[in-house]
């Protein structure tokens, strides 16, 4: 609860209801240290403890520089993961110390691990598409008819038969009937970006969030302490975050 109240006080230095209106942006930088610091004195709060002066002391209470760098951490996420963070909290990023793990340095990764990790995914899924069309091209010409469609199905099983409908109608781009060569080469990268786009492709960016010492890579270690601080700040309760900042 005193904390809640913190959040609500905080938000109403940040956005003074008479100049609400004026406002353009909502883009603000968070307090400083400090300011946090001077309003949980203000408040009759221990900062280094956020217990109450002289009663009891809540050792797991977040403090305020965790609480001012979860705010820059939060801040620095692209708009979805914002999003995302308000309705799931951090459990959204729990992927993330896996990737690092398994695709980076050991235990760290940097922007060009995180853009491989991207290409990966979509080279992973332009192979299967273009596999799935140049199989059904049964006389290898290039060009994939409806009857050679049709006679590939005839050995597939149920569910690999409706998935190459799927792929021989969306690789059809001009409607015509049959896949020519250009679409063949063409619907793979198409499908790949279908299935892993530019909001993927953000998400896995914002882990660079997370590169607290700014030395371009981001650990294992900064992800998790990031991750408290992003707690701490109140990102996993995305109405009090967006009070905080403005948006």
């Amino acid at each position: 609860m005193r904390l809640a109240l913190i959040i609500i006080c905080l938000a109403a230095l940040l956005n003074p209801p008479v100049l609400q209106a004026e406002q353009t942006t909502t883009d603000r930088s968070p307090l400083s240290e400090a300011q946090v610091q001077s309003l949980f004195l203000d408040y009759g709060i221990d900062p280094d403890t956020e217990g109450v002066a002289g009663g009891d002391v809540d050792d797991a209470a977040p403090k305020p520089a965790e609480m001012v760098l979860g705010l820059k951490i939060y801040q620095a996420l692209p708009q979805s993961t914002r999003d995302a963070l308000g309705r799931y909290g951090t459990d959204h990023l729990d992927f993330a110390e896996d990737l690092i793990t398994g695709y980076g340095d050991i235990d760290r990764i940097n922007a060009d691990r995180l853009r491989a990790y991207v290409g990966f995914q979509r080279a992973g899924l332009r192979g299967g598409v273009a596999d799935q069309l140049v199989s059904a091209d049964l006389d290898g010409d290039g060009i994939l008819t409806a009857a050679e469609k049709v006679q590939a199905m005839q050995m597939l099983s149920s569910g690999l038969r409706s998935r190459l409908a799927r792929t021989y109608d969306a690789a059809d781009r001009d409607d015509d009937g049959t896949v020519s060569a250009r679409e063949m080469a063409a619907y793979p990268d198409i499908y790949a970006q279908q299935r892993f786009g530019a909001a993927d492709e953000q998400r896995i960016m914002a882990l660079l969030a997370f590169d607290l010492n700014a030395d371009g890579w981001v650990e294992v270690d900064e992800l998790r302490h990031g991750l408290r601080a992003l707690e701490d700040s109140g990102a996993s309760d995305g109405d009090a975050i967006k009070l905080l900042i403005g948006g």
